[in-house]
């Protein structure tokens, strides 16, 4: 009884953000993806109000969240934070030359824009964070542990956070600290510390874990599960572009299938994009044979895939909300 319905892939843009409603047409929001424009402002859905991330100085004077209808839920997205533990940089010549000449991760203001999103959270008081990975700069362990403990507030708060792992954050070459004149190796972290260090962000309370991978699915209401895809190549060495392994697969299909059975609708979260982000980044970015997720995600009517633009040039913490 099931049919095919276009599936629709939603940019999270990093520096552009946008809210959708979860029953947004799919033509809409690709074409929302094609024309956005760099902008630091939140759309939020099925409210007049907008929300702004703060300046460095810490102030935010946001507006009260609106009470939702029973049963719906506000979640933030956001991607691509690239935290560098602070200790990891003396702030000399060899990282003020990584930061002016890098490929757009706002190095010098890392650590402030983090504090300054994570109060905007604690502000927005929203039912969920999702973080889509790239976590770290380069996968120093160092970063992560730093972030973990960051997260560790909004969890305080009273908001679950829920992580999956990006291309620079797990068993990466490049993980440095800058001293100096130099910029010298440190330690990355392994698939298996990645899950002990977020343990508590969403692998210890999945409804479902895949023996594959560091997917995993997370009940986020009694209407909605995210799936969360681990989309990235780490073992036995680190790539750029996306892939889901064919066990994981598998194991897709079963999560699908129980959703359905239970009538929950699912929304896919992964790092890398389900199409091809533009006629610029034709290699990487693109999960391979995407078209066999495609196919998957469609035959079970999954109208939604959420995704970061892992390969965009400006990478910086972006977010928004969802309203489901």
């Amino acid at each position: 009884m099931k049919k095919r319905v276009l599936l629709a892939a939603l940019a999270a843009a990093v520096c552009v953000t946008s809210g959708c409603s979860f029953k947004k047409g799919a033509q809409e929001l690709t074409q929302e993806e094609s024309t956005a424009q760099p902008e630091t402002t939140v759309t939020q859905v099925q409210t007049p109000s907008t929300a702004q991330v703060p300046e460095t100085s810490g102030e935010s004077s946001p507006e009260q969240p609106q009470e939702l209808e029973e049963g719906t839920a506000r979640i933030i997205i956001a991607t691509d934070i690239h935290y560098l533990a602070r200790d990891l940089t003396d702030m000399q010549m060899s990282y003020e030359y990584t930061a002016d000449h890098g490929d757009g991760k706002v190095m010098k203001y890392i650590w402030e824009i983090t504090d300054a999103f994570i109060e905007e959270v604690k502000a927005e008081k929203p039912d969920l964070v999702i973080l889509e990975g790239d976590l770290t700069y380069n996968g120093e362990r160092d970063s992560h542990i730093e972030l973990a403990s960051k997260l560790e507030a909004i969890e305080e708060a009273g908001i679950p956070v829920i992580v999956i792992p990006g291309n620079h954050d797990i068993n990466n070459p490049d993980a440095s600290r800058f001293e100096g004149e130099s910029i010298l190796s440190t330690e990355s972290i392994t698939p298996e510390e990645f899950e002990e260090i977020y343990d508590k962000f969403g692998y210890s309370e999945a409804v479902s874990r895949d023996p594959a991978s560091l997917s995993y699915v997370y009940q986020i209401n009694d209407k909605t599960r995210a799936l969360m895809l681990d989309s990235c190549q780490y073992d036995p060495k680190n790539l750029v572009g996306g892939m889901i392994k064919d066990d994981t697969y598998t194991w897709i299909e079963e999560q699908m299938e129980e959703a359905w059975n239970l009538g929950m609708k699912v929304i896919p979260v992964a790092h890398h994009n389900l199409l091809d982000e533009s006629e610029v980044y034709l290699q990487d970015c693109t999960i391979e044979h995407s078209e066999q997720l495609i196919d998957q995600l469609e035959s079970w009517e999954v109208p939604l895939f959420k995704r970061t633009s892992s390969c965009s040039a400006l990478q910086e913490i972006s977010w928004r909300f969802w309203n489901l």
